[in-house]
């Protein structure tokens, strides 16, 4: 009987250090996905308002006056 609540206890003990192990890569798994989208989407927008920029002096630079003449 002490043999059976032995193994019994020890094999809760590794479900549970593998439970651990589990969820600390799932875990890992998510942050790495999480920053790796957050970055993403940074550069993306970046990416996005330098256009804009681009945009805006382009139509700064028209000459209104100049152009609308015949």
């Amino acid at each position: 009987l002490k043999a059976a609540k032995d193994k019994a206890a020890k094999e809760e003990n590794d479900v549970k250090v593998a439970t651990e192990e589990f969820n600390k890569e799932k875990l890992e798994t998510m942050q790495t996905l999480l920053k790796n989208m957050v970055d993403i989407e940074t550069i993306y927008h970046k990416k996005i308002l330098d256009s804009v920029a681009t945009v805006k002096v382009k139509a700064e630079a028209i000459k209104v006056d100049e152009e609308s003449k015949i």
